[in-house]
Parts: structure tokens; C-alpha cells; sequence
């Protein structure tokens, strides 16, 4: 019985990569599954992006490279432009209809 508990726990060992002192044999530490997902995440945003868009005043599309976080701080910035739009015109007053009354 002590044979097949200890191949057991040899088996568990070696089939499980992830030391549980945070430290892998070359003494380097090792990363969490979630600071593995968050440095993955923060690699992506960093990601170089670049797009051939048409530039106003200008005929020929330009390539535009970015970061990945910057598209989208582009793109959210340019939604809640239009979105305050909306609401600054939508506001049941038709053309023609006083403000305030």
C-alpha cells in the first residue's frame, strides 16, 4: 500500500509543472495563472496595430499604426462624442420649439 500511495504522489508531482513555492528549479520565480493572464493582457493592448485610413484634405489613404489601446481609446472617445451629440439634440424639442418652456 505505502508503494502504490507513494507512485501516486509521485505521478501527482511530476504531472503538475507549478512548484508550490512560487520558485521554479532554476531558482526564477514563477508566475500565478492570473499575473500569467494579466502580463498576456497588457501584451496585447501593446500590440502595434496599423490600418491605411483616408486622412481628411488628402486623396490617398495613409498607414496609421497605433497601439492596440489607443485604437480603442480612439474609438471610445469618438462614441461618447456622438453620444453627447445625440443628447445635447434629443432632448423632445423639436425645430422651431423654444428652449426652455
Amino acid at each position: 500500500m505505502f508503494v502504490a500511495l507513494t507512485a501516486v504522489l509521485t505521478l501527482a508531482a511530476v504531472q503538475d509543472p507549478t512548484p508550490l513555492t512560487g520558485v521554479d528549479v532554476q531558482g526564477e520565480r514563477v508566475l500565478t495563472a492570473e499575473e500569467r493572464r494579466a502580463a498576456e493582457e497588457e501584451a496585447r493592448q501593446n500590440e502595434v496595430i496599423c490600418r491605411r485610413e483616408h486622412v481628411v484634405g488628402s486623396n490617398r489613404p495613409q498607414r496609421i499604426c497605433q497601439t492596440r489601446r489607443q485604437w480603442e481609446h480612439l474609438s471610445e472617445t469618438s462614441r461618447d462624442a456622438l453620444r453627447d451629440d445625440r443628447f445635447q439634440t434629443g432632448q423632445g424639442r423639436g425645430p422651431g420649439e423654444a428652449m426652455g418652456g
